[in-house]
């Protein structure tokens, strides 16, 4: 809540996710061979476990604090792999 309330914090927020997706952009590049500032795959990946991450988390504050955030998690990232399994991003 102390969050949602305080513009500073949402901004820093933000730019720490936007390091995580950074950061894990180019992890997954490096894992299939990718150049991250060619091919949007890995950025595009990064971003949406992120995001999945994100979700998590405010389901995870939602509940008080009493859901399974890694059951959770888990869920989600199995959920993003069934869909994002392709390589025809063409």
């Amino acid at each position: 809540r102390l969050v949602e309330s305080t513009p500073s914090l949402q901004t820093l927020v933000l730019q720490h996710e936007q390091e995580w997706v950074e950061s894990f952009a180019n992890a997954v590049a490096d894992r299939l061979g990718l150049d991250p500032d060619e091919d949007l795959r890995p950025e595009l990946t990064a971003a949406v476990v992120v995001a999945a991450f994100r979700a998590v988390m405010n389901r995870w504050i939602r509940s008080g604090g009493n859901a399974d955030v890694d059951q959770m998690l888990d869920q989600a990232l199995v959920f993003l792999g069934s869909g994002l399994g392709s390589s025809d991003f063409d």
